[in-house]
């Protein structure tokens, strides 16, 4: 069976931390390198892709009982 979970558009993570001046200090911290999945060692590299900061629609779903709400990208 196929489930439909209405999606919402809301403002991206990235334009959201870069109105209150967070993104920059963000990104310097939060280096994304794709081949850091390859290594072991640097924990000061993401390690999953960032594209999650550009995401502007969210569905919300719910787990359990009782019910449990949560936004997913």
């Amino acid at each position: 069976s196929v489930i439909k979970v209405p999606l919402k558009k809301l403002k991206s993570i990235r334009q959201a931390m870069k109105e209150k001046g967070l993104l920059e200090e963000f990104l310097k911290t939060h280096k994304y390198d794709p081949a850091q999945r390859y290594r072991i060692g640097d924990i000061s590299v993401a390690l999953e892709p960032m594209a999650y900061l550009e995401a502007a629609y969210f569905g919300e779903i719910s787990i359990g009982t009782p019910p449990q709400n949560f936004l997913v990208l």
